[in-house]
């Protein structure tokens, strides 16, 4: 049985380029670009565009899977472009948002793989946010959500935690896709 990867973690941890190389290891990866409010920055194409009231027009006739607010912005997740991914055995790939995880639980039962991708301090998340305009809001959110990590209060959420360093993305995205393929094969016991 296909499986739905969610790829979880801070905004500027490295989730988009562990993704790229993801697809460029094993073409059954298909990224699940959101809708998002937030007008894209140049030469971006890992989001598609829609204004609020398409993005509310598309919650109503249950196209959504979910709609998060982040830094003044609203970002959906499709629902159907999953599906499709699964039906014909690909492995959906998902950027989403901590706080949502029980929604996918809700939708995939049995066939998620939630990995957290975990910068290596705060000061390397603060260089790689660097020309962010939103630096500080999206710094100071960050910094909640690994002081809560660090607390223990996503204990028991994630399948794998790995430490995405800079320099070693294309490592990381092989360990993920190395844990995902497990995944695949070996259920997790009960």
């Amino acid at each position: 049985m296909t499986k739905v990867l969610l790829l979880l973690g801070v905004t500027g941890c490295g989730k988009t380029t562990v993704i790229q190389h993801l697809e460029a290891m094993d073409n059954r990866f298909v990224y699940i670009k959101p809708y998002t409010t937030r007008p894209l920055r140049e030469n971006e194409i890992d989001k598609v565009h829609v204004s609020e009231e398409h993005l509310m027009e598309l919650l109503r006739d249950q196209k959504l899977l979910a709609i998060n607010t982040l830094y003044e912005n609203k970002y959906g997740t499709p629902r159907e472009p999953i599906e499709v991914a699964l039906e014909q055995a690909k492995y959906p790939l998902i950027d989403f948002p901590i706080q949502f995880v029980g929604i996918m639980e809700e939708h995939f039962p049995e066939r998620l793989v939630k990995i957290y991708l975990k910068p290596p301090g705060l000061e390397n998340l603060s260089d790689r946010l660097r020309l962010r305009t939103d630096r500080e809001k999206r710094l100071a959110f960050a910094s909640q959500e690994l002081e809560d990590f660090e607390k223990g209060r996503y204990r028991g959420l994630f399948d794998l935690v790995v430490v995405n360093n800079e320099e070693k993305q294309a490592e990381t995205a092989k360990v993920v896709y190395s844990y995902f393929l497990q995944a695949l094969t070996f259920p997790k016991p009960e």
